[in-house]
């Protein structure tokens, strides 16, 4: 549920020692807003971990990144309903949120520290970050 997604962010934020990529959809920024994962991610910021956040653009999601104080975030023009939540540390760590009925019901996450998968979507995190916000 989704306090244990919570607590395996965090894990995998306390972990990071260089770099955390975000990508949160609409459907669950306010989840990781209310759990204080995001003043989490600027906490790790000040701490010398790079910190880039990425998300769709929308007035829920402005209101609130604009309420954390990350210097890197971006917006994205990828509708929510086509990318699911993920979270990536150091390379070595991925966090993926599995929803159903685009993107309205949570059903799981997947955790994972496989190469091939953390670099797909680190991949595709790069593009967006350069090419769409």
């Amino acid at each position: 549920g989704e306090e244990q997604i919570s607590l395996k962010a965090d894990e995998i934020l306390g972990k990071a020692e260089k770099e955390i990529l975000v990508f949160i959809s609409e459907n669950d920024i306010a989840n990781f807003y209310h759990s204080g994962f995001l003043d989490r991610l600027e906490k790790a910021s000040k701490k010398g971990v790079t910190v880039q956040l990425l998300t769709n653009y929308s007035p829920k999601t402005c209101f609130f990144v604009e309420k954390t104080k990350l210097k890197k975030t971006k917006y994205s023009r990828l509708n929510s309903d086509e990318l699911p939540t993920f979270i990536m540390a150091d390379n070595e760590q991925l966090l993926l949120l599995i929803r159903k009925e685009n993107g309205k019901k949570k059903v799981a996450a997947l955790w994972t520290n496989y190469d091939a998968f953390i670099k797909a979507l680190k991949i595709l995190f790069t593009e967006l970050w350069n090419n769409d916000a």
